[in-house]
Order: C-alpha cells, then structure tokens, then sequence
C-alpha cells in the first residue's frame, strides 16, 4: 500500500473494533470523509462477489443509500491480530509512561535541581 500525503481532507476516524472480545476504541487515518450515517441491520446486505478484481474477504456487508451502494470493512480482517496486539501494547506503554510521569512529584523536582545548583555554586 502506497503512503500519501496528508491533505485538508485527510482525518481520523474513531472505530471500535474487538480484540480478545472487548471493544476497543481505535483511530484510523482516512483520506476524506464523504459523511457519517447510520445504517440499520435491514439496510446491510451480505457481502457481494465481485469477482476476481477485489477481495471481499475484508468485506463485511454492503449497505445502500439512495442510489449509492456503499461497501461494509470488515476490521478485524483489515487488520491483523497482530497489528491490533501491537496498537494495544503501544497505547498501554504510553498510558504506563503518563501515570509515571503524572506520579512525579513537580515541587521534588525543582528542589532537587536548586540543591544541585546550590552544591556548584559552593
């Protein structure tokens, strides 16, 4: 897959994707963003077979609106466990590295750099 550049219309999208059976909050990077809408469970048809030309393994369903058909990802073959394993155990380091950061104490801190300053300027 080719890396591009970001535009005005690249964003994140927010999706929750299962990962060992919990739900979990995942933000993907997207090119653009055409509209946000809901479909009912009525509304979503199985995945078509649209011949040899696309894999609709990673297709979940096809929904339609108005004339539009609009294909379904199915995430979690999108992406591998793997990737997701790796995305959860970078989020938990980074939370681990905040709670250290926030369990230092600021005012320990400036005390110890005056002591320190205080030793060279002796």
């Amino acid at each position: 897959m080719n890396i591009i550049d970001t535009t005005v219309d690249t964003c994140i999208v927010i999706v929750d994707v299962m990962v060992d059976g919990e739900k979990t909050p995942m933000g993907i990077l997207v090119d653009s963003v055409k509209e946000v809408i809901t479909l009912g469970q009525g509304e979503i048809s199985p995945a078509p077979r649209i011949g040899s030309r696309i894999d609709t393994r990673f297709i979940s369903g096809m929904g339609r609106r108005d004339e539009e058909f609009i294909l379904i990802l199915n995430l979690p073959r999108v992406f591998s466990k793997n990737q997701l394993e790796e995305v959860i155990d970078t989020i938990k380091s980074a939370e681990s590295s905040n709670l250290n950061l926030d369990s230092t104490d600021p005012v320990d801190n400036v005390d110890s750099t005056n002591q320190e300053n205080n030793v060279d300027e002796q």
